[in-house]
């Protein structure tokens, strides 16, 4: 039998959609494009990976979701079909173009968020994930000094604590990440420090470690604040765990979340897994 190819529709394929379905759209929306393996991790904890393939597989005959491939062994990558982008509307959610050009820090910033959002860490999770894209939408024109690759609030045992996130795929100098971190520090000593957090930490997700111990010093010479390097292989997890015994969160004195008054909408929470695997807006 002759094996449908990944880029085509089979036709007559009809599908009832699923709460779940609904909440994997709305997410991908935000996301614009994602590869197989973030879909499942944030929406299809826990179930076998041919099974979520062979769901996507269907959403995509259906029309729900389009597909792009490079070549026949790198993964998926989906975004919206035209039924999606409908669905998506008819909750009340924004419908993002799927980037132009090469796509590999966007899909790295894709990757982060999930692995943040997906942590299993007890008594950890998002409050509030905004990506650049969402925040130049925001925002506009008005001059912001720094733009995260990924701004975040975690809630830790009950405290906020927000940092921003920047991804490095080592195809920029390491005088662009300088001038980055010290516009970060700038930023810090200002009154209303990032999005009107005033306390705020650095989040670097690395491509690989081939450059992690010159970023670690680099960010030792130029940020006082506190800060997480992780590479996006090795995820956020372990470095989290560090931070929460750093910060010692939720004693009383802690300085997370103290002296905030955010300037991000409400309105971009981040989807949250909920019992049943899948989004639930917070």
């Amino acid at each position: 039998m002759k094996r449908q190819p990944r880029e085509r529709r089979r036709r007559g394929i009809k599908v009832e959609l699923q709460v779940r379905d609904v909440e994997m759209l709305t997410a991908l929306a935000r996301l614009r494009i994602a590869r197989t393996a973030e879909i499942a991790a944030l929406c299809f904890p826990g179930v076998r990976k041919d099974t979520v393939a062979s769901r996507l597989r269907v959403l995509f005959d259906a029309g729900y979701l389009d597909v792009t491939t490079a070549d026949r062994t790198s993964p998926n990558l989906y975004s919206l079909g035209p039924r999606g982008r409908d669905v998506v509307r008819e909750e009340g959610g924004q419908v993002w173009p799927v980037p132009r050009g090469g796509l590999a820090h966007h899909l790295a910033i894709v990757r982060t968020w999930v692995a943040l959002a997906a942590t299993r860490i007890g008594g950890v999770r998002v409050e509030l994930a905004r990506p650049d894209w969402e925040l130049r939408a925001e925002f506009g024109d008005r001059g912001l000094p720094i733009v995260p690759d990924l701004f975040a609030v975690l809630m830790i045992q009950g405290v906020e604590v927000p940092f921003a996130v920047e991804v490095d795929l080592a195809t920029e100098p390491l005088h662009v990440l300088r001038a980055k971190l010290r516009a970060y520090a700038e930023v810090l000593a200002r009154p209303a420090g990032l999005f009107g957090w005033q306390d705020f930490g650095l989040g670097l997700a690395l491509g690989d470690d081939r450059r992690q111990a010159e970023i670690k010093a680099l960010i030792a010479r130029e940020w006082d604040g506190w800060s997480l390097v992780w590479t996006l292989d090795e995820g956020p997890d372990r470095q989290l765990h560090g931070l929460i015994a750093e910060l010692q969160c939720p004693l009383t004195d802690s300085p997370c979340g103290q002296g905030r008054r955010s300037a991000v909408s409400a309105g971009g929470a981040m989807p949250a897994l909920d019992e049943r695997g899948g989004l639930s807006e917070e």
